[in-house]
């Protein structure tokens, strides 16, 4: 066999690989296998590069310089074409991925956030403050869990507590006037007057 035809079927098999591959890439991101997929999505990428340097040897030894450019140019569109549906393909399977996992996360520290509240309001502060902390250790992002806790640590008088997870309940949403008007109660019962008038007068404009 000539090493024209061998090179021929190696740039042949090397491609055909590669649409394989980026054939299976979306189908494995529909099933949510997200790992399998990856792997198939480096393997396209070596497969890529493999063609591009077979095909670029090839049509070196062309004498034709005229089709030699073509044949080149041609080759190097395919690959980029290619190398685009790769591309968007890893990227859905990124943007996906995220929004499975932040709706994981969510539902699991929606668990939490309700037995919190429960135990909030059947005065049992302590599991409160336990569930609501393992909602927080989910999701860091839910301003209702901070101002439960509180509310958790007010109800338990530990005012300097209750201030801290207020804070961050303002800091993550400061149009919430029940985060504001409780921050000024705990203001006022630390002793600290001026912040709890300035909280007062900010739940003031939230809820006229």
């Amino acid at each position: 066999m000539s090493k024209k035809n061998t090179l021929f079927k190696s740039t042949n098999l090397t491609i055909f690989c590669v649409l394989l591959l980026l054939f299976l890439i979306p189908f494995f991101i529909f099933i949510g296998n997200k790992y399998i997929a990856e792997i198939l999505a480096d393997f396209a990428y070596g497969f890529l590069v493999l063609s591009l340097i077979f095909n670029i040897k090839e049509q070196i030894k062309q004498k034709n310089n005229s089709k030699k450019r073509i044949k080149i140019f041609s080759v190097l569109l395919i690959l980029f074409i290619l190398f685009l549906f790769f591309f968007f393909s890893i990227r859905f399977l990124n943007e996906r991925n995220m929004i499975k996992t932040y709706e994981k996360r969510f539902a699991n520290a929606s668990i939490y956030f309700d037995k919190g509240e429960a135990y909030l309001k059947n005065q049992d502060y302590d599991n409160a403050i336990r569930e609501l902390e393992h909602a927080i250790e989910i999701d860091d992002r839910n301003f209702k869990s901070y101002y439960l806790l509180g509310r958790a640590f007010y109800k338990k008088g530990d005012y300097e507590s209750a201030r801290n997870f207020l804070l961050h309940a303002v800091g993550l949403r400061s149009d919430d006037f029940s985060s504001n008007i409780l921050l000024a109660v705990v203001f006022e019962n630390l002793g600290d007057y001026d912040k709890a008038i300035t909280q007062y007068i900010i739940a003031k404009d939230l809820r006229p």
